[in-house]
């Protein structure tokens, strides 16, 4: 994907505004076509109540469907085309396409602008490039590419459609509130004669034992002039009979609230505000699904080639984990009720790496569930999520995973063959001894060495901790046999780990000494000193 950052000044604000108002078009035409789809649909349920005198269960189907069809809308008309990206690329070819005499010069600009190697030539003829496509494009709109005809037209029509809708609630306003209460609020119960009415939140509902709960109620008048109530009251009675009237806090002139800090058990409730007294409501207390003590159980295991060399760590209880990448993870859960799901969520700190929902396997009884395998190659954060009877959830605090990568081996000392010497005879030994760490294990010392710039052989080194974190060697590198006078050899030491993910097409991370270069020696000849 290229960049604009490289282009001109002119051409680089000239694709910005290009794509703000592509953007801003099409939030536009999101917007009016949910306007027109809520408006038309809307307007074609009230009209139906009106005639017809719609039940309260038709009156609920009808919201429903609006709902889902409005927030459908949202999503395919105005969410996906906002989140759409802009490259650059895509703007320069909206553009030629407008202009073709520009021959996609715009495009090969933008292209080489984003990846100048040499590939593309000079960094001159790039220059020059950028130059003649900025002259080319100074004087071109590129808000032609996209026009706002159809956006304006759908605009026009939306507020066409809003200003109908107006009409009807100008001209009768008690009938049209009334209409769109009904049609807005199905669930509302109403007094006769107290002019508005309670619409209490939750109502029926299964609630967490032993959590907050807080109910709410809302006073909604049926017409203008209607006097609210200043105070509410909720009348409680537990299991065992006893009926308690506490007040609620006033949150607005026209919303009441109570917060239960912790609940005890099931009761039924009503709510009363003047003379409107609400149908009664059961809450059912239901023990929440929590994690038994000690649980989970966390095995986190490394990768299979540094299991010589480092221990697989078990956890107990949710924690902080830290592993070596590409290890893995298993949990074995024990729970205080039975579970009708349990998920973990994953979600890497690489913010382009999307969230990874995990269904925990449920034990026979539902008291317990596993995760056989939490792949870990990237450092995180896991959630877990367990959910009960009734839909009650528990979300658990999230942990961090500190993934750490399998560093290069470390070449602590190395002695012999130094840079001083330059000429050796054919039999003379080089002899080298090295000392190595790594923080998994030590694989391979070796030198390779060419003789005039021919093909590379190796000599192994053979070390005395091989596969561990720490190892030494040494060798008695000798030439003679393989080279005659006047030669010139070069030669380096190389060293490897045994990192070996073949899943992630993973080798050995491998060091060289010298690390930048060889070290060259020419063979004397007879007599030489």
């Amino acid at each position: 994907m290229a960049t604009v950052e490289a282009l001109p000044a002119s051409l680089r604000a000239k694709l910005a505004s290009l794509a703000w108002r592509i953007r801003g078009l099409r939030a536009v035409r999101g917007v009016a076509l949910l306007v027109l789809t809520l408006a038309l649909t809307g307007g074609i349920a009230l009209a139906a109540d009106a005639c017809f005198e719609l039940p309260n269960a038709v009156r609920y189907a009808l919201l429903t469907g609006w709902a889902a069809l409005g927030l459908g809308v949202a999503y395919f008309g105005l969410f996906v085309p906002l989140s759409q990206r802009l490259d650059p690329e895509a703007l320069a070819a909206i553009i030629e396409e407008k202009y073709p005499d520009l021959g996609e010069r715009l495009t090969t600009t933008v292209e080489i602008a984003g990846n100048p190697s040499a590939a593309h030539g000079s960094t001159a003829l790039i220059a020059l490039l950028a130059q003649d496509t900025e002259a080319r494009t100074g004087r071109l709109d590129f808000f032609q590419a996209f026009p706002a005809k159809r956006a304006g037209q759908l605009g026009l029509a939306a507020l066409g459609v809003l200003a109908l809708a107006a009409i009807p609630a100008v001209t009768w306003p008690q009938e049209a509130a009334q209409l769109g209460q009904r049609f807005l609020a199905p669930w509302t119960v109403t007094a006769p004669g107290a002019g508005y009415a309670l619409a209490v939140t939750p109502g029926d509902i299964h609630a967490a034992k032993g959590r907050p709960l807080t109910l709410t109620v809302e006073v909604r008048p049926n017409g203008e002039g209607v006097f609210l109530p200043r105070a509410s009251t909720l009348v409680l009675t537990d299991g065992a009979g006893q009926t308690l009237r506490k007040p609620m806090q006033v949150d607005r002139a026209d919303a009441f609230s109570l917060r239960l800090e912790k609940l005890e058990g099931s009761f039924t409730y009503r709510v009363e505000a003047g003379p409107v007294i609400s149908p009664t409501y059961q809450v059912t207390a239901v023990a929440p699904v929590e994690l038994a003590v000690d649980s989970p159980v966390i095995a986190v295991e490394p990768p299979a080639y540094a299991a010589a060399t480092i221990q697989k760590q078990t956890l107990k209880g949710l924690a902080n984990l830290t592993a070596l990448q590409y290890g893995h993870a298993r949990y074995d859960f024990r729970f205080t009720a039975p579970a009708t799901a349990a998920t973990l969520t994953w979600k890497s700190e690489d913010p382009k790496q999307p969230s990874k929902i995990y269904d925990l396997t449920l034990s026979a009884d539902r008291m317990g569930a596993s995760l056989p395998d939490l792949p870990l190659k990237d450092s995180g954060e896991y959630k877990v999520v367990l959910t009960g009877e009734h839909g009650i959830a528990t979300e658990l605090e999230g942990r961090s995973v500190a993934v750490k990568a399998d560093e290069k081996p470390v070449i602590l000392k190395l002695s012999g063959g130094d840079d001083a010497l330059k000429t050796i005879h054919p039999f003379d030994p080089i002899d080298i001894s090295v000392q190595l760490s790594d923080d998994v294990g030590i694989a391979v010392a070796e030198i390779e060495y060419k003789i005039n710039k021919g093909a590379t052989q190796v000599v192994p080194i053979a070390l005395e901790g091989r596969g561990t974190r720490s190892a030494t060697g040494k060798v008695h590198f000798v030439l003679g046999g393989k080279v005659k006078e006047n030669d010139e050899v070069q030669y380096r030491v190389r060293i490897a780990d045994n990192r070996s993910v073949p899943e992630a097409k993973l080798t050995a991370n491998v060091v060289y000494y010298p690390s930048e270069r060889w070290r060259l020696l020419k063979i004397a000849r007879q007599g030489e000193t």
